[in-house]
């Protein structure tokens, strides 16, 4: 063999060598991080907390250890190897750990403690070895991430009293005050963390829960003769309008009983093809609406979309499967097509005042098919990122729609009853035209609707 045959040979052997030891590093390093999580996930159920987080900044700050050096072994071997990615989800993984315990167990302030070990990074640190330099560093370029932004943000939700308002000089926040739908995403996004999902589902029901009850005490006191004294927070930003969309809502309700509508549709859809579905969802979707432009509109769009959706499926019987597909696809029809961009349909109902509409209409999808809750809150998490970054006055509409869906879906959708009584029982009429200053809102939270502590 030549020596040019040999030097190659001998190129390509280590090249494979190198790759089989750098699969082995990672191999390695996925071990120690998985002994980590492992180590705060026992000692969060039996050791004190302040201990707990005493030793969490020991070890992910100053490579030190009170108690457990197989441990500090493990993440050494990581920083040793620059395994930077896998420090940073290890990272992530025990915090959440950490989060996850002392919600369950409503411990929130050693919650907001731990955001004070992570307010402690700084460009300042100080390094007594290359380790400690390299782990400084890591921990400085890990504050820039989006990961350590929700994982801040997680810190400072901790302690739920009622929905951020943050809306003073102009300026409100969508991301705050709305959330519940970008922590939805999160708990339906397979790329984060086992323990970052079970995270954003927890918090995500704390706020939602907290909303409701907070809607219901505030309709409830709001009437009542203490109302002055009792001084409920008003859970949106609609001011005393809302009392009067809650009244219209109930009166639509009333009318219409959407769940009895949706009911009556998927039964008499039974067994039909799904070209024949898509035929009659067009008519549940639009025949609850008063014929105008806008309803014409409705029903000529999402007729010539469902004609051409799935056209493969229209001599087959339709099942949960396609419905879940359609649902889905309609919803973006109603929001957002293109994960952001508002859809054509939900630009013409905001720019027009009817918020309401599209919000029942997106009701009336989510009662044929509760399976597509998950995706209406990715669309509109969608639309809040996309949004989050134009001027205030460019989203006053999408504001006012993200108000009405919530309260429409808490009054429709959640395990609160509403009524509507008028104060004059023989001169007042309820109808679409009726005077909602001469009705009484009532509301009455069940049992297993508790509020968040």
């Amino acid at each position: 063999m030549s020596d040019s045959k040999k030097s190659n040979a001998s190129s390509y052997l280590d090249e494979i060598s190198g790759k089989q030891n750098s699969k082995k590093k990672i191999f390695l390093n996925l071990n120690n991080q998985d002994n980590i999580c492992d180590f705060f996930c026992s000692v969060v159920k039996e050791k004190d907390p302040s201990w707990v987080i005493r030793e969490f900044e020991n070890l992910f700050l100053h490579l030190t250890t009170e108690e457990n050096h197989q441990i500090l072994q493990a993440l050494r071997q990581i920083i040793e190897f620059k395994q930077e990615e896998i420090f940073r989800n290890t990272f992530i993984r025990v915090s959440y750990i950490l989060i996850n315990n002392w919600n369950s167990k409503r411990q929130q302030q050693y919650i907001q403690k731990l955001g004070r070990v992570f307010a402690k990074i700084s460009n300042k640190m100080k390094a007594s070895s290359p380790n400690q330099t390299r782990l400084n560093n890591w921990l400085i370029n890990f504050t820039c991430t989006q990961e350590y932004q929700e994982l801040d943000f997680f810190i400072s939700r901790s302690k739920i009293k009622s929905k951020p308002k943050e809306y003073r000089a102009g300026k409100l926040c969508l991301t705050s005050r709305y959330a519940s739908y970008l922590l939805a995403n999160q708990s339906q996004n397979n790329h984060k963390s086992e323990e970052q999902r079970e995270a954003a589902q927890l918090l995500y029901q704390q706020l939602k829960e907290q909303f409701k009850f907070d809607l219901a005490m505030y309709t409830a006191r709001s009437q009542s003769a203490f109302a002055e004294e009792s001084k409920q927070q008003n859970p949106t930003i609609l001011g005393d309008h809302v009392l009067h969309l809650i009244k219209k809502i109930l009166v639509k309700q009333r009318a219409f009983s959407y769940s009895n509508l949706a009911n009556i549709f998927l039964k008499q859809t039974e067994g039909i093809t799904y070209y024949s579905f898509k035929k009659s969802l067009v008519k549940y979707l639009v025949n609850s609406f008063s014929k105008n432009e806008l309803t014409i509109v409705l029903h000529q769009n999402t007729r010539h979309y469902l004609k051409s959706l799935y056209t493969d499926y229209d001599n087959q019987i339709w099942n949960s499967h396609l419905l879940l597909r359609t649902s889905n696809r309609l919803l973006e029809l109603l929001t957002t097509d293109k994960r952001g961009k508002p859809s054509v349909l939900m630009t013409l109902f905001t720019q027009q005042g009817k918020s309401l509409t599209l919000a029942i209409l997106i009701l009336k999808i989510i009662l044929i098919c509760p399976q597509s809750r998950g995706h209406l809150e990715s669309c509109i998490a969608y639309l809040i990122q996309y949004f989050e970054v134009e001027r205030h006055s460019d989203y006053q509409w999408l504001i006012l729609f993200l108000e009405t869906l919530e309260v429409t879906f808490a009054i429709c959708l959640e395990n609160v009853n509403y009524n509507v009584l008028p104060t004059d029982a023989k001169k007042a009429k309820l109808n679409a035209n009726f005077d909602y200053q001469k009705y009484l809102l009532f509301s009455q939270v069940q049992d297993d609707a508790t509020p968040v502590d």
